[in-house]
């Protein structure tokens, strides 16, 4: 089951919405969520729910039982997230930083692809003995992550909304596919191989991760006429790589070196974002919601992560941290 959905967090403050008198903007960590007027003050305990959580059938879900939590605006205020009193929980959760998700039996909103042609045959779990899944920790839920990372040289890449791939050529059987969770059979109908045999020839001992993006994929929000695969992690796992002698932790390659092999190869990377000083969550905020992908759409937000490919002690993965564009989410 999904964790830390809905946590018991502390309100950092609150402030009034110009022209609003019955509703206030509260912050909490790095989300600000609109709440009634003198329902909390600075200080206080809530019991806080996440964006794209959908809510049970339940007595202290005020909106329709299996409703979405998205990003709303009300009276110019965008507002994320749900703050609800901590008097919904029992009194053992009623502490700073407990995780209330299975209490409260709200769950992950997972998206339902229109696109049967990713789903593919099941060849086998997700080989984390080769590399890790992709899953970036929210900033605005983890604001010390987040200042970790950015206290550092880091780097920023634009995030682009499609599914997640890994492929690699295995000098014992050949081309390997994945999807986010799964290792998949090859198949003619399925779009990761599909995708995986338009790629040119890869070199043995690296394994490349990107985001599939393109038709029947997340609406194909960069209206693209074919899918295209945008390559965001290169992991070197051959000992005897000349390529390991740049990488960092585990055999992750920077992403100036992702950068180089990509365009050696012929392949497509995610395009990269100059980073901001001094840094701080809001200027990284402000930053995707200014970022449009080369339609003009909104961009889905960034991706932060130290220059040096760094162990992350929380997750067991590599560190990394998304920002995303509470205007793309609208638009969505």
């Amino acid at each position: 089951m999904e964790t830390n959905l809905a946590t018991v967090r502390r309100i950092l403050k609150v402030d009034p919405i110009q022209g609003a008198d019955s509703i206030e903007v509260a912050t909490v960590g790095g989300y600000k969520t609109v709440v009634k007027k003198g329902s909390f003050a600075e200080g206080d305990l809530c019991v806080f729910i996440e964006i794209d959580t959908i809510l049970p059938d339940a007595p202290w879900n005020f909106l329709k039982p299996g409703h979405r939590l998205k990003t709303c605006r009300l009276r110019g205020q965008v507002s994320q997230g749900l703050a609800l009193s901590t008097s919904l929980v029992a009194p053992a959760s009623r502490h700073e930083g407990v995780d209330v998700t299975e209490e409260l039996k709200v769950t992950k909103y997972v998206s339902a692809e229109p696109d049967g042609t990713l789903a593919g045959q099941i060849k086998g779990s997700f080989p984390n003995h080769v590399i890790s899944k992709t899953d970036e920790r929210n900033a605005q839920s983890d604001l010390s992550l987040f200042h970790e990372i950015v206290a550092g040289p880091h780097v920023v890449t634009v995030k682009y909304d499609g599914s997640s791939m890994t492929v690699w050529n295995d000098d014992m059987v050949g081309l390997r596919v994945c999807s986010r969770n799964l290792e998949l059979k090859e198949d003619d109908n399925n779009a990761f191989w599909r995708m995986a045999r338009r790629l040119p020839k890869l070199p043995t001992g690296l394994v490349f991760q990107g985001e599939l993006c393109g038709p029947g994929i997340q609406k194909n929000p960069l209206t693209l006429p074919e899918s295209r695969l945008f390559v965001f992690n290169v992991k070197v796992i051959d000992p005897s790589h000349t390529e390991m002698q740049n990488a960092g932790w585990d055999g992750y390659l920077p992403h100036h070196h992702i950068q180089r092999i990509c365009d050696s190869l012929g392949l497509e990377h995610v395009a990269s974002v100059d980073s901001i000083e001094p840094p701080s969550l809001d200027a990284y905020l402000a930053l995707t919601d200014s970022l449009t992908y080369p339609n003009g759409r909104p961009a889905e937000g960034i991706v932060i992560r130290p220059t040096k490919p760094t162990y992350d002690s929380r997750s067991g993965r590599l560190q990394s941290v998304k920002v995303l564009s509470a205007r793309y989410d609208e638009a969505k």
